[in-house]
């Protein structure tokens, strides 16, 4: 972190009173986002070392700040945290077209932050493009968690297979799938390793077993959670898939 080179005026880097070394120091050693936000606050120096260091954002409500501040406000974001519907949606007590549209946010992050590699949303919506987006977008991506949003169709799975050639993580829970289509997992490249999660227990639709046995072969780091599949499994397959997965264990 070249912090010389980020004051924000000649007099500024000329007096200021902690060498860049013991800035460093500290926030290297800060994990707590509240530490972090304190620190940023004890000086203008803290405050632009914070925000030039700070890899992870975490955005408990969507609507309380726009992408344009966040990607202002913290210039090298590498892992996204973002929830968008309040809580009682779970109750059904949030009106249609409530908002909390990915997309917008995506626009922006793919000017900002071409280096993204990590994306957790909660209670967020997908239309039909967002995900494609997504896939060409970010080279460098590595880990996608979906929990409990809407518009998350196999088709969008689809392009994530297809495209992100360093993903380790796909966590895909509680959320309403449209085109419950099952050849998603046929779309990982055949030469792709890197996958260690990939959790879609609550997903109701048909999955491909011969594309995840060989999945499950070629990664030999995976943690696999697939809920009800394999109730649905032949005995056959059931056997198979497990020899494979005590195979990875040894």
């Amino acid at each position: 972190m070249d912090l010389k080179r980020r004051r924000d005026s000649p007099e500024e880097e000329r007096f200021s009173p902690f060498p860049d070394e013991v800035l460093e120091s500290v926030l290297v050693s800060l994990k707590s986002k509240k530490d972090r936000s304190f620190v940023s606050h004890v000086c203008k120096d803290w405050y632009n070392a914070e925000r030039w260091s700070r890899t992870h954002v975490f955005i408990g409500n969507c609507y309380s700040v726009s992408p344009e501040i966040v990607v202002y406000r913290f210039p090298n974001i590498r892992s996204v945290t973002l929830k968008g519907k309040p809580r009682f949606l779970d109750f059904n007590l949030v009106p249609p077209n409530y908002g909390a549209d990915i997309h917008p946010w995506l626009g922006i992050f793919a000017s900002s932050y071409p280096f993204l590699e990590e994306l957790r949303l909660k209670r967020m919506v997908i239309s039909d493009e967002s995900l494609e987006f997504l896939s060409q977008s970010f080279p460098n991506f590595r880990a996608l968690s979906l929990v409990s949003c809407e518009g998350v169709s196999t088709d969008e799975l689809l392009a994530i297979a297809t495209h992100c050639k360093n993903l380790t993580e796909l966590d895909i829970q509680e959320n309403g799938i449209d085109k419950l289509g099952g050849t998603w997992l046929s779309c990982f490249p055949e030469k792709f390793t890197s996958l260690e999660v990939l959790n879609f227990a609550n997903m109701q639709s048909d999955v491909s077993y011969d594309a995840l046995e060989k999945l499950v072969a070629r990664c030999k780091s995976l943690k696999l959670r697939t809920g009800s599949l394999l109730q649905d499994l032949t005995g056959r397959q059931y056997v198979q898939l497990e020899q494979v997965l005590s195979s990875l264990k040894k």
